[in-house]
């Protein structure tokens, strides 16, 4: 018993170390991103391109290229309606072409202190029409006036290698509200 101790600490060690090592590189290196009028702020890596609508009536408010592929990237987009859970069910009922791969869960963020809910749906690819596997994961919540989605697209192949940045991204989210800003914070 004590010679099986003494091998699962250092493999748990290991582990850890290898987590933390991940998560540095994951959030090192990052640059901070405002919204031109000042709804919000977001760290990205300093190698992604951020892209700003040009129309201030799109709701697609920025664009983050990863440069990893054209299906690659987080864009923020402003939507109407307060109930994060109910436009989250909206969207998953409307999908096309996608299929639902976790169900709409509204535990495990919160933005400015309110329920954020998310959802992943994936597209089959189809050699045959030669479209790509996709896989969309959004994370959505009402605050200051204003339902934010942070959608995280990728392919199927880099969806695993980029979720580190993207749940990195996430945290970093702040909304502003007057003088003071709350984060995105998981429980």
């Amino acid at each position: 018993m004590l010679k099986v101790i003494f091998l699962v600490i250092p493999l748990l060690l290991l582990l850890t170390l290898s987590n933390n090592i991940t998560n540095a590189a994951t959030t090192q290196n990052m640059t901070k991103y405002t919204d031109s009028q000042g709804r919000f702020s977001i760290s990205y890596p300093t190698k992604w391109t951020a892209t700003p609508a040009t129309n201030r009536f799109e709701s697609q408010l920025v664009t983050f290229d990863s440069g990893v592929g054209p299906n690659s990237n987080i864009v923020i987009i402003t939507g109407v309606g307060t109930d994060p859970e109910a436009f989250a069910r909206q969207v998953v009922n409307a999908a096309i072409q996608y299929t639902l791969f976790q169900n709409v869960e509204c535990t495990k963020y919160k933005i400015d202190g309110q329920k954020a809910c998310s959802f992943i749906l994936t597209k089959q690819a189809n050699p045959d029409l030669g479209t790509p596997g996709g896989v969309i994961m959004q994370v959505l919540s009402y605050s200051n006036g204003n339902m934010y989605t942070i959608n995280f697209v990728a392919s199927e192949d880099t969806f695993d290698s980029l979720l580190p940045t993207f749940e990195a991204m996430i945290h970093s989210f702040t909304v502003t509200a007057g003088n003071s800003t709350a984060g995105i914070s998981t429980k």
